[in-house]
């Protein structure tokens, strides 16, 4: 098995080499062992790697070390490294003018840690483009999601940026003016505040539709009632 996972860790290295040939050697070397390793216990536990990794090193506490000293590498780019891939990926994914589904969710790295992960819709499966880890217990913050985004937007095929800002901006406004309609159609309390035109108050308000929006989006799906359309909030609005 050992002798397998080398030939493993030889092709990815191979690979590696001519997708990142500026790429240190050691590092090129190590990533692919591990990659190999996990390949074949088919784990991310370290216990679970350090125990078959093939490495000159008797004790498991031993290539745990190596492990942990691997991962912990700060000179490892990880946009880098996955950049060939993912964008290998996503060009297949675009071909023939098909439509791209990026999902970014968060999820539990460890006791400590969340990470936020960009994923490409990819034959039924979500394969992970970009990502970010961060020590918390909580929601991870919008710095570590605009970051991992703009990551994923970077890998883009050319002519796909534009149509998805085109499906995020049509989206955006979806939701707003649903949440524009859905306030006017609410019952209106006693008295009406005149509106307040200061930039910090729209900007509140845009972000209360854009709040109210989907909700209402949410319960008509739940609830199994037809979907709002942007030509009905036209044309009950009379824009």
């Amino acid at each position: 098995m050992t002798g397998g996972i080398a030939r493993m860790a030889a092709s990815i290295s191979a690979d590696l080499v001519t997708r990142l040939p500026r790429q240190n050697k050691k590092q090129r070397e190590g990533l692919a062992l591990l990659a190999a390793t996990m390949l074949d216990v088919r784990s991310a536990n370290l216990m679970d790697l350090s125990a078959s990794l093939p490495r000159e090193a008797v004790r498991i506490d031993m290539r745990y070390q190596w492990i942990s000293r691997l991962l912990g590498n700060e000179h490892i780019d990880v946009d880098e490294v996955m950049a060939p891939f993912a964008r290998e990926v996503l060009a297949r994914a675009a071909a023939g003018g098909q439509s791209i589904l990026l999902i970014i969710d968060q999820t539990k790295a460890n006791e400590t840690q969340q990470a936020v992960v960009v994923a490409a819709r990819v034959g039924g499966r979500s394969l992970p483009i970009s990502w970010r880890v961060k020590e918390t217990e909580g929601a991870i913050g919008f710095p570590e999601q605009k970051a991992a985004l703009e990551a994923a937007l970077k890998l883009l095929p050319a002519g796909v940026m534009d149509r998805l800002i085109l499906v995020m901006t049509l989206a955006l406004y979806w939701a707003v003016s649903t949440g524009m309609w859905a306030a006017e159609h609410a019952a209106l309390p006693a008295k009406k505040k005149a509106p307040d035109a200061a930039p910090k108050k729209v900007a509140r308000s845009v972000t209360s539709f854009f709040k109210r929006g989907l909700r209402h989006i949410q319960a008509c799906v739940q609830r199994l009632w037809p979907l709002p359309t942007l030509w009905a909030v036209w044309k009950t609005d009379g824009w």
